[in-house]
């Protein structure tokens, strides 16, 4: 399911490239994007949770855990790791196409 990252990156997307403006276009792509690496990686949260079932809710507050090291934080820090090095690649795709 589609979240409003995904939606609302589409759409600004969408009007960029009807108007011509560049920047909302890559804007949009931007926010398409995010919201699509966001859906993923709660999809592979929620199939994670079969292997380690006392994993957290996604919409808990990470504060109020206690972090010992186990499967669960590790499983948890690769995702991280997974997330932002994917958002860094993109982050510099697009100051690529701006040049």
């Amino acid at each position: 399911m589609p979240n409003k990252h995904t939606i609302r990156g589409k759409y600004n997307e969408v009007v960029g490239k009807m108007t011509d403006d560049k920047g909302r276009e890559l804007k949009g792509k931007a926010e398409h994007k995010y919201g699509a690496m966001k859906d993923k990686a709660h999809h592979k949260i929620t199939h994670m949770k079969d292997e380690a079932p006392d994993l957290p809710d996604t919409d808990m507050d990470m504060d109020v855990m206690d972090m010992d090291v186990d499967k669960k934080s590790v499983l948890s820090i690769l995702v991280g790791l997974t997330l932002i090095a994917s958002g860094l690649y993109f982050v510099l795709r697009v100051i690529d196409e701006l040049k």
